[in-house]
């Protein structure tokens, strides 16, 4: 093909014979389905050559039609010519095309038993797919099927593409590992294909991380983390360390995050895996790893919700380490986005009408998607502060929101009208009974909230 390249000259006189010379070089080169009008309209010219330059020229005619999926001019040659065995492979397909699967399944049979060893690779493959089509393979039956075929031809791009349709089809069965491996491989035995299927090695590197057993899953990241960068490499990194801090494998969650923050080089990425390695170390009580984390993934013009989620974690290991002052100045600055960790913030130093002002701005700022947690602990900030004025405004605005259940007994408790007299005993009876069991209440709530944030 490179050295017919005065067929693109655009001096070449136009005609059918040019036009068929044209597509039969574009098949050369992988472009099939722009070969295609041009193949199938030069089809009487090739059918009127010699027949050993149309033998030589027939496989060539026929895959790109095939890949084109010309099934009209793939009719007319095998019509043309019903006694080339060449031929069987193509009266199978269009068989299948038209619907008439056991027919295509019986000329597929055929041809894989003919000593045509291309064809009957290519009629093998065929099968596979035709039978998952039908249902008669699940994925994984079909890529262990379709995994014997490839070595029945090698070498050619026939084999490339069932390589990657067996790792597609790995994936599908759940065992994104075989696939990563099967794609490694490809690109030792195919060098000059390995740019183009990196993309796919990394998503089923990825994939595999996240489904492996935690530790075969390090052991993974650990041999070909390389294979991962920018987005790709931060999110396997955040997923490998999610699955060993549900372990309680924090030292090693640490270290697969550090070591993904030297490997991965885009500022985006680092800042998430920055603040990820900064809650893990705050989670741990270590104020100055957790800054020092953030301090390390510094980047500018980040998305905003990630700024604020690093400035969040930065004012909690400040807090933590006692710089209060520096803690609520930086959530100060993040306004409604930084309230609800300032009045956190607030409430572990005891300044209750701080704490409601905060969680107040928060809770109004979601407003009908305010969560009850949220609306409960308000009221609960309110009547520390004794603020009835508070309380009242949040009964008006939020409590029917609440719902039933314990959150909604406290909230009603909180923001109930005072007690006027004795009338009013059976009422004070049941509020202390809710009262009673408020503080286990909100102390779970606390916790719970504190850790989601």
């Amino acid at each position: 093909p490179t050295e017919a390249v005065a067929l693109d000259d655009p001096n070449l006189a136009e005609g059918e014979e040019a036009a068929l010379w044209q597509g039969l070089r574009r098949a050369a080169q992988g472009r099939a389905a722009e070969a295609g009008p041009a193949l199938a309209a030069g089809l009487p010219l090739l059918l009127s050559y010699p027949e050993a330059l149309r033998a030589r020229l027939l496989p060539a005619m026929v895959d790109a039609l095939t890949e084109a999926a010309e099934w009209p001019a793939l009719h007319r040659l095998a019509d043309a010519l019903p006694d080339v065995p060449a031929l069987a492979l193509v009266r199978a397909r269009l068989a299948e095309a038209e619907g008439r699967a056991e027919d295509a399944l019986s000329g597929y049979a055929a041809v894989t038993a003919s000593r045509d060893r291309l064809s009957a690779a290519r009629a093998r493959r065929r099968t596979v797919e035709l039978r998952l089509a039908q249902g008669a393979l699940d994925a994984a039956g079909a890529a262990r099927a379709l995994d014997a075929t490839l070595y029945a031809w090698r070498g050619d791009a026939g084999e490339i593409a069932a390589r990657l349709r067996v790792a597609e089809l790995r994936r599908a069965a759940g065992t994104p590992r075989a696939a990563f491996e099967l794609l490694n491989e490809t690109t030792l035995l195919f060098p000059e294909r390995a740019a183009a299927l990196r993309p796919l090695i990394a998503d089923a590197l990825a994939a595999a991380i996240a489904t492996e057993p935690p530790l075969a899953a390090v052991t993974l990241h650990e041999a070909h983390g390389a294979l991962l960068d920018g987005a790709a490499g931060e999110q396997a990194a955040r997923t490998l360390a999610e699955r060993l801090i549900a372990l309680d494998l924090n030292d090693q969650a640490a270290a697969q995050l550090r070591a993904a923050l030297d490997r991965v080089t885009a500022p985006e990425a680092r800042a998430t895996l920055g603040a990820g390695l900064a809650a893990l170390y705050l989670g741990e009580g270590d104020a100055g790893a957790a800054l020092g984390a953030l301090a390390l993934s510094e980047a500018a013009d980040l998305p905003d919700a990630l700024a604020t989620d690093r400035t969040r974690i930065a004012a909690r290991a400040l807090a933590l380490r006692g710089d209060v002052g520096r803690a609520v100045e930086l959530l100060d600055r993040l306004g409604v986005a930084g309230a609800a960790a300032l009045a956190e913030l607030r409430a572990s130093q005891r300044d209750w009408p701080g704490a409601a002002a905060a969680l107040a701005r928060h809770v109004d700022a979601a407003a009908e998607t305010a969560v009850p947690g949220d609306i409960a602990r308000l009221a609960a900030f309110l009547a520390l502060a004794d603020d009835n004025a508070g309380l009242t405004a949040l009964r008006t605005r939020h409590a029917a929101r609440m719902g039933d259940g314990a959150l909604a007994e406290s909230v009603a408790v909180l923001t109930a009208d005072p007690l006027r007299g004795t009338a009013d005993l059976p009422r004070l009876a049941r509020e202390l009974d809710i009262l009673r069991g408020l503080p286990g209440r909100l102390e779970a709530l606390r916790s719970a909230t504190t850790a989601t944030r």
